[in-house]
């Protein structure tokens, strides 16, 4: 397990535990964690600490050995940390009461948070009168800095910025866990490898050359803490499949002819172990790819740990890192507690019960004993939300209408465009009509406002508002306001901080699903995309549809230069389900920020697009097949319709389409072809003509296969491209599953919304942009005039 040497290496993005001591020549390398209270004493030879580590609280790092303990840059020592060392590099982070000692120099931009010891030769900590005479006793930068730390600085004779550390109080040092003992003479050494994981209490101790099992096996701790994911380009496999891309030149019409069995080899079936008609083919053989470069891409995905990620997510690990969140929208459909990491989360308990009031609710709605203020049964529902609290349930209840409650009509209101909200009013009985407010804050503007005008308009036909408890529930954690509005508490469905919006179809968010189609459809779509988490969480990486899904998408979208992908169903009832990806994919792989803080070298997420068939063959099919853009595409069918009208005529001719077309794009048609099957002397000395019928072909699918698009299949395809998406943010080390990109337009219509109101003088006043300003000028000064007609 150990080679025996004088020395202890730990390669880069390792974590370490808690309670781990170590002793001898230690070296930490890029990106490590170590948990808290570890002790590591160094002896026999130098500490070097990398840099963007994270040391948390109360770890004793002390080096007596006659080298330098050398501190690289942007590390974080949390609370009680105790570091003696000689060098110490820029932009670190030493938080409050810790004890900080260096014998050199302490890097420009450090923070020495309030109440630690520090002292560093050549820099000293200054007085509030000194920081007030270098920085100005008016600036508020400066005293703000004072309370936090010490973020001032100031420039020497030299030019060079020195950090300004605040008077050090008599801060008292952590209590570094671990005993100091006297390391042997000859200390072995444990070398792991870089992207190593550590979790629990366990000992690594170069004196004794023991390392236990389970720190080489563990696969996940506090999900790294995030700063633990390499770039992408940094991996070997990276580097090669770069290569691969420009040498291994894929031609797929000369790969089928070499390789009679392409299509057993590059093509996945699953079926459903609990649910045995949901059955999904995947072939993935019409892709550029050979056996060197599909090889090439497992060893990526095992670099990139996706398997330990993976497992982390499942596991309920914090990995939405930027917000502190676990991920767990796998729990809202674990209803066979398949996934017992999970249980750990506060609020994974409380899914079942949940998950009861759905059904509870839904099934009072559609078996007519929940009714208007007047008694009549309820006919429509008008779901408000936006984003994941509008797309998924729109989706889901357009691709399971076969299975709806025909007599119930169903509306989604999302935009703030009030034409959207009286269109949905117009065709709605008040007597007759539920309205459920999807707002887990229960403040989005969007949403509040659409909710207010629903209960206005209520109310001119209701007259009392203690009626709206009747015809309005909210999906919302703020009891507060919703019962402010008007809304029963018994009529609030929660949902958690771990279900983020584009993925909450499978929480309280689809309550309005599970009215239209009933609670024990609703529960089946649960269980098929249960059915595909566990294929995800348990199926080895090669023989993994999502997976696979993903490493294609990320070969064409990095190394072959493709900017959007395709997603084309082969069924009307689907008619949204790109729409509905759209956010699921752009909105989680949109990101240009690892999670390790720094700015990706290569391309994320790519923009995703599509229509039902056949309607898009008819639209943008043409420059799919003729145009000089590379567009990858997922084609989707059912095997079975829903309706097999004319005895199935119309789904042959369908499928007759999904086949083909594929067929078409991957093989195309040569010169040669064309001359072949033109027969007028005419159009064949039309060189024009001839060349415009050519097909180059080579353009790369995915043909995805279902048995029928029932609730449990549905739920699985969904799940499926929710791993996928997922897989992808993992290789490329940035966190899926947040969503700062939509705050910053938010935020700026807040400070605009007054000034549509205002006159055009205060414009300027408030500082926007030449163009900005000038376009709400030009609204101000129509927003008066009437059109004729």
């Amino acid at each position: 397990m150990s080679s025996t040497k004088d020395r202890l290496d730990v390669g880069s993005k390792v974590t370490l535990p808690q309670d781990v001591d170590i002793r001898g020549h230690v070296t930490i390398g890029t990106g490590t964690v170590v948990h808290p209270k570890a002790a590591i004493l160094a002896l026999s030879g130098p500490i070097t600490i990398g840099a963007s580590c994270i040391i948390e609280e109360n770890v004793t790092i002390i080096n007596r050995s006659p080298s330098p303990l050398v501190i690289g840059s942007h590390n974080l020592f949390e609370v009680g940390s105790h570091i003696e060392a000689r060098s110490i590099g820029d932009h670190n982070t030493f938080e409050v009461k810790s004890r900080v000692s260096s014998q050199v120099a302490i890097g420009s931009f450090t923070t020495i948070s309030a109440g630690c010891a520090a002292t560093a030769a050549g820099t000293r900590g200054y007085t509030q009168e000194e920081l007030g005479d270098l920085l100005g006793d008016d600036d508020e930068e400066a005293e703000a800095g004072l309370k936090v730390g010490a973020r001032a600085m100031k420039r020497t004779p030299s030019g060079a910025t020195e950090t300004i550390l605040e008077e050090g109080e008599e801060g008292e040092a952590g209590e570094g866990g671990g005993e100091a003992v006297t390391a042997p003479s000859a200390a072995p050494v444990v070398t792991l490898p870089d992207y190593t994981v550590f979790t629990g209490s366990v000992g690594v101790w170069s004196g004794q050359g023991r390392l236990q099992e389970e720190a080489l096996h563990a696969k996940h701790l506090d999900y790294l803490r995030q700063a633990m994911s390499p770039l992408a380009s940094q991996l070997p496999s990276w580097s090669k499949l770069d290569q691969l891309s420009k040498s291994n030149k894929v031609v797929l019409r000369d790969a089928f002819a070499k390789d009679s069995k392409r299509f057993d080899t590059y093509s996945r079936h699953f079926q459903g172990d609990r649910n045995k008609d949901i059955s999904v083919l995947l072939d993935f053989s019409k892709n550029l790819i050979d056996e060197e470069i599909w090889a090439t891409l497992l060893s990526l995905a095992k670099e990139a740990k996706v398997e330990e990620q993976r497992d982390a997510m499942f596991n309920g690990e914090q990995v939405n890192a930027s917000e502190g969140r676990s991920v767990l929208h796998v729990a809202l459909r674990d209803l066979d507690d398949d996934f017992k990491g999970k249980d750990k989360v506060e609020g994974v308990d409380e899914v079942i019960p949940e998950l009861k009031h759905i059904r509870d609710f839904s099934e009072a709605v559609r078996n007519g004993q929940w009714t208007g203020y007047t008694g009549k049964p309820i006919k429509s529902i008008v779901n408000i939300g936006i984003g994941g609290s509008d797309l998924g349930p729109a989706m889901v209840c357009e691709a399971l209408k076969p299975y709806a409650k025909r007599d119930l009509d169903a509306h989604f209101v999302s935009n703030i465009d009030g034409t959207h909200m009286a269109e949905a009013l117009r065709v709605c009985d008040p007597e007759s009509t539920v309205f459920i407010v999807a707002s887990k804050t229960f403040t989005t503007q969007e949403t509040i406002t659409n909710a207010t005008t629903a209960r206005d308009w209520f109310l001119e036909h209701a007259k009392d508002k203690k009626h709206v408890a009747k015809h309005f529930v909210a999906l919302s954690t703020n009891v507060k306001a919703a019962t402010e509005f008007g809304i029963a508490k018994e009529n609030m469905f929660k949902f958690w901080d771990w279900v983020g919006g584009r993925y909450s179809l499978w929480s309280a968010i689809g309550l309005s699903i599970a009215i239209v189609i009933g609670y024990e459809r609703f529960e089946e779509m649960l269980r098929g995309a249960n059915e595909m988490d566990r294929h995800y969480a348990s199926t080895p990486l090669d023989q993994n549809i999502p997976v696979i899904l993903g490493l294609i998408n990320l070969y064409y979208n990095n190394f072959l230069g493709a900017q959007t992908h395709a997603i084309l169903p082969y069924d009307q009832y689907m008619h949204r389900f790109a729409d509905y990806f759209q956010q699921g994919d752009m909105e989680s792989n949109g990101k240009f920020i690892t999670k390790s803080g720094e700015r990706v070298q290569y391309q994320t997420g790519p923009i995703i697009w599509g229509q039902a068939g056949t309607n898009g063959q008819h639209a943008f099919y043409q420059l799919i097949h003729q145009g000089t853009k590379l567009i990858p595409c997922d084609f989707l069918a059912p095997i079975e319709t829903q309706n097999p009208i004319r005895g199935g005529e119309h789904h042959r001719i369908l499928l007759s389409n999904y086949f083909a077309q594929p067929e078409a794009l991957a093989f195309g048609k040569t010169e040669e072809q064309v001359r072949e099957e033109t027969t007028s002397k005419e159009d064949l000395d039309n060189s024009f003509l001839i060349k415009s019928k050519v097909f180059d072909g080579n353009k790369p699918t995915n043909s995805i296969l279902f048995q029928k698009l029932t609730p449990g299949t549905l739920g699985a395809l969904i799940a499926m491209y929710e791993h996928k998406i997922a897989t992808e943010g993992f290789i490329w080390g940035i966190n899926s599953f947040d969503q700062f990109g939509v705050e910053l337009g938010k935020v700026l219509a807040k400070k605009i919304l007054p000034l549509l109101s205002a006159d055009a003088a205060k414009v300027d006043a408030e500082k926007h942009d030449g163009s900005t300003s000038g376009l709400i000028k030009h609204y101000l000064a129509n927003a008066n005039k009437k059109t004729s007609s």
